[in-house]
């Protein structure tokens, strides 16, 4: 879980579907590598993020949340 639990919501299924198409390409950013799939970086065991890492996800969740979730630019 990133960011204080308190204020922390679930995210719609239009802003998953609308923030999806970049996911990939965040994840990328995030932890460096190959893949095609959210699989390819995470896995089932999952990742631990470091402050830098998590300061990214939320720049991407918050930003997209201050443009009404419209995907940002590729950027591959």
């Amino acid at each position: 879980m990133i960011g204080d639990r308190a204020q922390s919501r679930l995210f719609s299924e239009e802003e998953i579907r609308t923030l999806a198409p970049r996911f990939v390409s965040l994840l990328k950013r995030v932890f460096g590598g190959q893949g095609n799939k959210p699989y390819d970086f995470i896995s089932r065991a999952g990742r631990e993020l470091d402050p830098s890492q998590v300061h990214t996800v939320l720049n991407f969740v918050d930003g997209n949340a201050s443009r009404g979730f419209k995907a940002p630019k590729s950027d591959d």
